[in-house]
């Protein structure tokens, strides 16, 4: 009923209440998605993405009308040791300027002016939104063995009555070294330093991409990843507690052992040293990633309408000559050598 594994834009919009605001396209194909999961003829339907968890109570309300009647709403959750490196590097490849220790200093205290961005993965958060919409008893959260990759779907599998039904998928998703992301960083720095904005489209897709791309080809001289310093494995414990009782004291089902969700502190070193060099050949990876992701992304533009004339010159190619004796086809052919010119 989607048409990618993830509809991750579209979830977003709808969970944030922006299709009114997002082109047409988005509300149709909401329209349809939800219109296939109400009528599938199926045991199961099942409609996966990240993309809800930014819903409010408002928002989830009018995705359980989309809906319909006799949903559940099965959360993963995972340890707040994962969870937090990996969103800082998400949003430094969304434009993020904020060093790692200074954003930690902001998001784990329950009044520091990053708390809100937290919200969505707390699971006492996201047991108010889903509860009101659906019901507490048609939520179940799932909290897996961390060292078990497959463990939310063997537990999705057997909810489902089909054990062995879901498995892993052929995506490494895996995450940069922590000196290339700080280079990335510095790349942000010096856009917004020059006066421009880090966050903008075309520039926030090529680092996105490049994130992506250094993730799954890491260099063997780049370092360690992102990991947690003590005292933040600590606060986040603090955190997971008390989300966890809340849980507990709920009509919600928990599926699993919510001690996944904690750390061992001391597994985890006291300071975490943010990198302040790079190798040559770090900085040689980092900088041809980039580059071949602008100029995928730029070039992509040009070579769709070199596709088109293309397109449109196979339809003329027998066409009769025009009224100053030039063949039809060698004006959309010069035409399409101008393109490639421009591009």
């Amino acid at each position: 009923m989607s048409r990618s594994a993830n509809p991750l834009g579209l979830a977003r919009s709808v969970a944030l209440g922006r299709l009114a605001s997002a082109p047409p396209r988005y509300q149709r194909r909401w329209d349809q998605v939800s219109r296939a999961f109400r009528s599938s003829p199926a045991r199961h339907a099942i409609l996966s993405s990240e993309g809800f968890c930014a819903a409010s109570a408002e928002t989830a309300a009018d995705i359980a009308t989309a809906l319909g009647p006799d949903v559940h709403v099965l959360i993963t959750l995972r340890p707040m040791t994962g969870l937090l490196p990996s969103i800082w590097q998400q949003i430094t490849r969304e434009g993020n300027t904020d060093g790692y220790l200074s954003w930690l200093e902001d998001v784990l205290p329950a009044t520091g002016p990053g708390h809100a961005m937290m919200r969505d993965f707390d699971p006492a958060h996201l047991l108010s939104v889903w509860g009101s919409a659906f019901g507490e008893d048609r939520v179940i959260f799932l909290c897996g063995d961390p060292r078990d990759r497959t463990a939310h779907l063997d537990a999705t599998s057997e909810l489902l009555g089909a054990p062995g039904a879901l498995t892993l998928q052929p995506v490494r998703n895996a995450s940069p070294s922590f000196a290339e992301i700080e280079v990335l960083r510095h790349a942000n720095l010096a856009r917004a330093a020059a006066g421009a904005v880090a966050s903008a489209g075309p520039w926030q897709k090529v680092m996105r991409k490049a994130g992506r791309e250094l993730g799954d080809h890491p260099t063997t001289s780049g370092g360690e990843r992102v990991r947690l310093p003590r005292w933040a494995v600590e606060r986040s414990n603090e955190r997971t507690r008390r989300a966890v009782a809340a849980l507990a004291a709920s009509d919600a089902l928990v599926v699993g052992d919510p001690e996944h969700l904690l750390a061992d502190p001391q597994r985890y070193d006291a300071a975490v040293a943010v990198p302040t060099h790079v190798s040559v050949a770090v900085a040689g990876h980092v900088a041809d990633v980039v580059a071949r992701q602008a100029v995928a992304e730029f070039g992509e533009p040009a070579a769709r309408r070199i596709r088109g004339l293309e397109s449109r010159a196979a339809l003329v190619q027998d066409a009769p000559a025009a009224p100053d004796g030039v063949p039809a086809r060698e004006v959309v052919s010069t035409l399409v050598r101008r393109v490639v010119r421009r591009g």
